[in-house]
């Protein structure tokens, strides 16, 4: 399947906002498999991407000289060229049917090859409550139909593992050290690239009280994808998983990223299920809180403990969190050597830790700050699909 891809980039200063506009035309075949199964090709539509820099007020009247920009496209690094995709398609097919034929509208999601040995992932959200035993992923171009769903709670993705050998496995790449604006690759489907941007680490805007027990971190990227293209991968620069799409609006992907989605197959693919830290506590992003009614004295970043509901505990009892003597309004500040600065939530950097481990906890607490050593629980977050 080939891409011919061109990228312009222009920009105008002195009050007009630049753009970034990708297009691109693709073209495919049918395919089929030894077992007799044929996939329709399919065209995907031109995307583009809008960036709009804000005007500064200013009582100064200056002329600005026109830049020019250099408009070369992107060049796809060979990290994601020379090696064969990990990218398949997942449908849901009634394997007992005489139809043979894989269609369009069977298709669910796209999914990522993580081990040569059949495991492979797809965001929850694309199931709609499927039965495994219909679901098949067309990986290069052979049907394999999927022996085993697990469904892991704490991070909303469901790890899938087939026949298939050798497959290309892919890095994960670590969010240590990333910024906004850092430049990825969507890859739309397999060996089909479109360049894309870090939009956020973090796609939250509101205060919501969360579970210390669960990951809701999300990363916003660039661009759109269609429904039947959620799941596919975003890769930097050097090929490594970033994460993968779960949704798009308003010209962004929601990603989940590939950190917690490694911690969680490390677990499966060793012990048989999915287990991670626990800590037992709801809390509330104090850089998310603009009540007036906070206290003045209070840190302005950490999480807050706090009741998902009026008269109920932020404690959960015999957790971790009560174990270790934490309480309803302190603020914790930093776990070990993670600080919780407002780029992720408490239960991101908790799932991170190995379960038992005992960590330090920086605690704000009536206006003093406190270490809390903890040991952590154990969760097991895996369930299987039917």
């Amino acid at each position: 399947m080939l891409m011919i891809g061109q990228v312009f980039v222009g920009a105008v200063s002195g009050g007009a906002a630049g753009y970034v506009a990708g297009s691109y035309y693709q073209t495919s075949v049918n395919a089929v498999n030894s077992q007799g199964f044929v996939v329709p090709g399919s065209t995907t539509a031109t995307s583009a991407v809008k960036d709009k820099t804000p005007i500064v007020p200013t009582s100064t009247i200056k002329l600005v000289p026109i830049s020019v920009v250099d408009n070369a496209p992107r060049v796809v690094s060979d990290a994601l060229l020379d090696r064969l995709s990990p990218v398949g398609t997942l449908y849901a097919h009634d394997q007992a049917s005489a139809d043979k034929t894989l269609q369009e509208e069977e298709i669910l999601a796209h999914v990522v090859a993580l081990t040569s040995d059949g495991w492979f992932v797809a965001p929850l959200n694309a199931f709609e409550n499927q039965k495994s035993s219909r679901l098949i992923i067309w990986y290069n171009n052979k049907a394999y139909p999927v022996e085993r769903a697990i469904e892991d709670l704490a991070v909303q993705t469901v790890f899938l593992k087939t026949q298939a050998t050798n497959l290309s496995a892919p890095s994960f790449a670590q969010m240590s050290g990333r910024r906004t604006g850092t430049a990825v690759w969507f890859e739309m489907s397999a060996m089909q690239f479109v360049p894309s941007v870090i939009i956020s680490l973090r796609a939250i805007e509101k205060a919501e009280v969360l579970l210390s027990d669960k990951t809701t971190r999300r990363m916003l990227v660039a661009g759109s994808a269609d429904k039947k293209e959620y799941g596919a991968p975003i890769w930097d620069a050097n090929g490594a998983l970033v994460g993968l799409v779960e949704s798009s609006a308003d010209g962004r992907m929601i990603v989940i990223p590939a950190a917690i989605i490694s911690s969680s197959l490390q677990s499966l693919v060793s012990s048989g299920e999915i287990r991670h830290a626990a800590l037992g506590v709801y809390s509330v992003d104090r850089s998310l809180v603009r009540s007036l009614q906070v206290d003045n004295t209070m840190p302005v970043r950490g999480a807050i403990i706090q009741p998902e509901k009026k008269n109920t505990s932020a404690i959960i009892k015999a957790s971790a969190a009560e174990k270790a003597g934490l309480k309803n309004g302190d603020v914790i500040l930093q776990v070990d050597r993670d600080i919780l600065d407002g780029s992720s939530d408490l239960g991101d950097i908790i799932l991170q830790y190995r379960s038992g481990a005992t960590v330090n906890f920086r605690v704000w607490r009536d206006g003093n700050e406190i270490d809390v050593p903890v040991a952590l629980g154990t969760q097991v977050t895996s369930k299987a699909l039917p």
